[in-house]
């Protein structure tokens, strides 16, 4: 089984960009940190 673990994306839009990306060469992609509420409409803003 191959597993992509990433931590602490916050809120760079590129790596969660990046992550869709790499997820189809894995079986399973697990997250820890910090993770920003994509749909919140909120103050904070994802970083290109």
């Amino acid at each position: 089984m191959r597993l992509l673990l990433t931590a602490d994306l916050r809120f760079r839009l590129l790596w969660f960009k990046w992550l869709d990306a790499q997820a189809v060469h894995y079986e399973a992609i697990a997250t820890s940190g910090d993770l920003p509420d994509l749909s919140s409409t909120g103050s904070r803003h994802c970083v290109s």
